[in-house]
């Protein structure tokens, strides 16, 4: 992805709109068909950006690239020596800290107090997770049935004798923190029937206090 800056339409004062770029093959390019779409930030509606779109040539054309460096020099990396390169990828995130903060939160909105100490160092953090996982793990894998009615996940099981402010709390960092959307958040409460209509009802007064601020 590549932010072009463009100079404001309106005013002097407004943001300057970036043009998205697909990366392709090693290169920044738009789309063949010159189709673009708007992205206006979650926060006050604001452009913020025209997004390349990728169509059918884009698709192909990226394609035939990962197919070629498979073939090619990256197909023939050692194990290693990938690992060192998903290690130099983490290190240019950290590198770049703030320019990755700031596009995060133009993105999605979110308070910078979260961007910065979740989304930028797990993103980077994430890369060396997987040198070394593919460097010390088998790449044998398990399967294991699950019980009919078992789908699912994370879910919170509140119990009648609980400390009721902590669970309410807890309940509601892992339920709305980054608008709902983690996903090892909280995606459904279970809540013992004698507590079940006071917590239900403690909850939906927290959540209808929660104000929408700038980042």
């Amino acid at each position: 992805m590549l932010d072009v800056a463009r100079k404001p339409g309106k005013s002097a004062s407004a943001p300057a709109v970036k043009d998205v770029l697909n990366f392709i093959a090693g290169e920044y390019v738009p789309a063949k068909s010159g189709k673009t779409f708007d992205k206006h930030s979650p926060v006050d509606g604001a452009l913020i950006a025209r997004v390349s779109e990728a169509g059918q040539a884009e698709v192909n054309a990226a394609v035939e690239a990962a197919r070629a460096a498979l073939d090619g020099p990256w197909g023939k990396l050692t194990t290693a020596e990938r690992g060192e390169l998903l290690y130099a990828l983490a290190n240019g995130i950290n590198a770049r800290f703030d320019d990755f903060l700031a596009a995060e939160v133009a993105d999605t909105g979110k308070p910078m107090s979260l961007a910065s100490h979740i989304d930028i160092p797990r993103g980077a953090a994430n890369f060396k997770v997987f040198a070394d996982t593919i460097k010390n793990v088998s790449t044998e894998f398990f399967e294991m049935a699950t019980p009919d009615g078992a789908g699912g996940k994370n879910p919170a099981i509140v119990f009648a004798d609980c400390d009721l402010d902590a669970a309410l709390e807890g309940t509601m960092r892992s339920c709305l923190a980054n608008c709902g959307q983690v996903c090892l958040g909280t995606e459904r409460v279970y809540v013992e029937r004698p507590l079940f209509d006071t917590f239900v009802a403690a909850l939906k007064e927290r959540t209808e206090k929660l104000k929408l601020g700038r980042p």
